[in-house]
């Protein structure tokens, strides 16, 4: 059997106990000093454990998931109580506090490196949310498949890995040359676009058209450019500081996941449209300031397609050179 220890149970955390009672694999235990009287009654049926001091040393190395649920200006405080406790070997350590990133648990607890921040959104509630996850890529096989037995008791889950960060990240690590930053977002966007079906959308029947090794070369040269349109966009948020914030399902089944840029002047949402196939999730869209980057790019492919009869083959060609000088301007 599983122990898990959530640490904080307002609204959100109540939703996922709620779900959670009926798991036979799992056994729970909720800290929450505000609201231990109450949350005391309402789980009275249940084989609950409502604690409202923090577990002692003895207690704490039996948890295999830990799970921090307390509110973002708490969150010091309450690290401040667990982060010198000696915990089991490789327990999991996840996190729905708002905007804090792996590394500021990472930093308080030493000695597990299995950590996850996890963005439930508010239909959770009613079991039909969509829970986000962004991990390491130590995370062992074991740890996921239990955060996701847990968390598909309250909808669909998301693994985004440490993906979208490695985007921001490489633009905000200042001593990599510019080369390597951009050849990271390169191969994060090769593996987690759907590219081939971006590629085939925004240049619309002409596609269709073209025979099988222009169509190869073309989604080679659209790969790159999508490529350096993202790293040509997230250069100018180098220095800004990022929030995942939140993330829902549309009517098409799209999962929608928000991150908000934050700079001196204000700040930009960027939303991620992801889709799942075959048991993957894929991004198939960027919406920057309610501008789609795919929409944007079939606008712009349709009038240069124009000037060559729609011909792929010779679209090609202009998009390999525009790739070119937009790869110079990137490393300089």
């Amino acid at each position: 059997m599983s122990k898990t220890l959530l640490i904080g149970c307002g609204h959100m955390g109540t939703a996922l106990v709620m779900s959670w009672s009926n798991l036979k694999a799992y056994s729970f235990t909720v800290v929450d000093p505000y609201n231990f009287i109450k949350l005391k009654k309402q789980f009275k049926s249940k084989k609950i454990n409502i604690l409202k001091k923090t577990p002692n040393q003895k207690d704490m190395k039996t948890f295999d998931i830990i799970i921090f649920a307390v509110k973002p200006q708490n969150a010091n405080d309450v690290l401040n109580e667990y982060e010198n406790f000696e915990l089991k070997k490789n327990v999991l350590i996840g996190s729905i506090i708002a905007g804090k990133k792996i590394n500021f648990f990472k930093k308080r607890i030493k000695n597990t490196n299995q950590f996850v921040r996890i963005m439930p959104n508010m239909p959770a509630l009613i079991r039909n949310g969509i829970s986000c996850f962004v991990s390491r890529s130590n995370l062992s096989l074991s740890n996921k498949k239990k955060l996701n037995e847990l968390f598909l008791q309250v909808g669909k889950t998301v693994w985004l890995k440490s993906e979208i960060d490695k985007i921001l990240i490489s633009y905000q690590n200042n001593d990599l040359p510019n080369e390597n930053r951009f050849l990271m977002i390169e191969q994060t966007i090769n593996n987690n676009f759907a590219g081939t079906g971006i590629a085939k959308f925004v240049v619309g029947e002409s596609w269709g058209k073209a025979s099988t090794e222009t169509k190869k070369e073309y989604v080679k040269n659209f790969k790159r450019h999508l490529a350096l349109n993202i790293a040509s966009m997230m250069q100018g948020y180098s220095n800004q500081q990022y929030k995942l914030s939140e993330s829902k399902i549309d009517n098409n089944k799209i999962i929608l996941i928000d991150m908000e840029i934050f700079s001196d002047t204000g700040s930009v949402v960027v939303t991620w449209r992801v889709k799942e196939s075959k048991g993957r999730f894929f991004i198939i869209d960027l919406i920057v300031a309610d501008i789609s980057l795919v929409v944007t790019k079939r606008s712009e492919f349709n009038s240069m397609l124009k000037n060559v009869n729609y011909n792929l083959a010779e679209f090609n060609e202009i998009l390999s050179n525009q790739n070119s000088i937009s790869y110079q301007k990137i490393i300089d």
